[in-house]
């Protein structure tokens, strides 16, 4: 189902779950500053709560339960598949492929086992600060649940709440870190005090504790583990498709979990820098392979930018012949891992990243690949992580390729009209399309309803005019299941677009009461997940990493 902007209102609304606004005028004033108080909201709020331990065992039942229950309307569980693992064994023949090609690195055990925490125990209201180079050293994990349920505190108020607890602590750590940094053994230390010195015991620099003071060295990394169920949860719908891409490609069938680290499946993710789809393509970059223009946008389509990731990951491979590098090469840009590896002089990446943690890779490249495996792992038990967790169905639909130039009304027509049913299977027609500025150009994809693909292909031929297509679809009723979930979707939009645009009629407008109106299928579809930024200084980037500098290329141009 297509998210529209609304999509982001909702799903900070079911975050926020207590957001109160006092006036018109201070809603108005809030949904205009919207990304501004996400940029600063998500990295940044918590609570206190005891240190973390060691890494999650799956079932170990350290982390909060969740289930499909908590996500989804018991429509959608009645309709959803049950999860199944696939198999990624007997793929002799596979590009660079054996059994043990992504088992993780003895070396890169504990940056893994820091991502799996936070795809597989904390949630979106929950996080951790922890040290960006050595990640696996958690300073304390932070709750900011109290703050969000506060129904006292308005939106702003809230995000000011969040922050000045955020600072309250990383003072505190500052605080401890120079205190460590003036002893040299642990003799006398008691509390958090030796559970961070321990911490840091193999990190053998006398100036270790100083150095992780230094500017940007504390960080906060936002919980994903309901991201990730939902995420499970609409990898349903493409998973299998997927897999054939990549077998036919000759590819490694692992490497479809990518989008888990990119988007969590969430078709309708962007980035404020322009990376955009599951596989979060640049648009330079996607635009050598896919048709990236004003009016089509084959990086939002799942399918297509499927092929398209995987031949860029063909190429990477073939670059740099290994999937580590390869990998990193998808955020990075091949090319400048492969300068890297020419400068020191190895292709182990966690050699690379041992011997130089503030290479131009950046926080996002350093992780890249851990967080791929972490994903890779949690997928795989996903059984173990989560309850019961849930595929939700393929959506039904054919494809065909259009013969001619036609109007996006007309198209609508294969739909009943219903424009969020032809959005959703058809998310890479842009704006300019759907609002009539332009037709749909000849020679492109399109998906309608698999009953009526051979009228609509035969209308894009041209074999007879738009007045037709109502006679010509006579006897081919559209897909109940298709019908169905749009409608419900569309019933939702319009509550929240109604209730929105109306100053409120007290003196307290409660976003939840309008969820209350919406249908939780519609709910959980708007709440695709929107995954927030790792780095400080891009907090507006929607997925799990920011998406790629400017060297993101396959001519490999170097970042600015």
């Amino acid at each position: 189902m297509v998210k529209s902007n609304f999509g982001v209102i909702i799903f900070i609304a079911i975050s926020v779950l207590g957001l109160a606004v006092s006036t018109h005028a201070e809603e108005k004033s809030n949904r205009s500053r919207l990304r501004e108080v996400l940029e600063s909201w998500l990295p940044t709020v918590g609570d206190d709560s005891a240190p973390s331990g060691s890494p999650t065992t799956f079932g170990d039942g350290s982390s909060l339960p969740l289930t499909p229950a908590d996500i989804l309307s018991a429509e959608d569980l009645k309709a959803a598949l049950p999860w199944r693992s696939t198999s990624f064994a007997n793929q002799t023949g596979t590009l660079g492929w054996s059994e043990s090609t992504f088992d993780v690195p003895t070396k890169m055990k504990d940056r893994v086992a820091f991502w799996r925490d936070i795809y597989a125990k904390y949630t979106t209201e929950q996080g951790v600060l922890h040290d960006s180079v050595h990640v696996q050293i958690v300073y304390t994990p932070i709750d900011f649940s109290t703050i969000m349920k506060d129904p006292s505190l308005s939106f702003s108020q809230k995000a000011r709440a969040r922050e000045d607890f955020i600072e309250s602590k990383r003072t505190e750590i500052l605080e401890r870190l120079q205190r460590l940094s003036n002893v040299t053994d642990s003799e006398g230390l008691a509390g958090d005090d030796l559970r961070v010195w321990e911490q840091f015991s193999r990190i053998d620099d006398p100036q270790k504790f100083s150095k992780a003071m230094e500017k940007n060295r504390i960080r906060f990394q936002l919980g994903q583990k309901d991201r990730f169920l939902l995420g499970i949860y609409y990898s349903g719908r493409y998973l299998r498709s997927m897999e054939e891409i990549f077998r036919k490609e000759g590819l490694p069938i692992e490497l479809t979990r990518l989008p888990f680290v990119e988007s969590s499946f969430n078709v309708n993710a962007r980035s404020k820098v322009g990376a955009s789809g599951i596989w979060q393509f640049m648009p330079r970059t996607g635009k050598e392979y896919m048709k990236v223009n004003k009016d089509v946008d084959e990086r939002n389509d799942p399918l297509i930018s499927t092929r398209a990731s995987a031949r860029l990951l063909k190429q990477n491979y073939q670059m740099l012949q290994s999937w580590s590098l390869a990998l990193t090469g998808y955020n990075h840009g091949a090319y400048g891992v492969r300068s890297i590896t020419q400068k020191f002089g190895t292709d182990d990446l966690s050699e690379l990243i041992e011997k130089d943690p503030t290479l131009a890779f950046g926080f996002a490249s350093q992780n890249f690949y851990a967080c791929f495996l972490a994903a890779l792992e949690v997928e795989r038990n996903a059984s173990l992580a989560f309850s019961d967790p849930k595929w939700s169905p393929e959506i039904e639909s054919a494809d065909f390729k259009t013969g001619s130039s036609q109007s996006w009304r007309a198209f609508l027509e294969f739909f009943d009209g219903d424009e969020t049913l032809a959005k959703s299977l058809n998310p890479h027609l842009t704006s300019r399309v759907r609002e009539g500025k332009a037709k749909i150009p000849v020679g492109i994809v399109l998906r309608a309803p698999p009953n009526r693909v051979r009228v609509a292909e035969n209308f894009f031929s041209g074999k007879f005019p738009a007045s037709k297509i109502g006679t010509q679809l006579k006897g081919l009723p559209m897909p109940k299941s298709l019908y169905s979930a749009s409608s419900v979707l569309t019933a939702a939009r319009s509550v929240i677009r109604a209730r929105l645009a109306q100053p409120p009629k007290t003196s307290q407008l409660v976003l939840p009461e309008i969820l209350a109106s919406v249908p939780r299928t519609a709910e959980a579809s708007l709440r695709a997940p929107l995954t927030p930024a790792h780095d400080d200084d891009e907090p507006e980037v929607l997925s799990i990493f920011n998406p790629r500098p400017a060297s993101y290329r396959s001519s490999g141009e170097e970042s600015p």
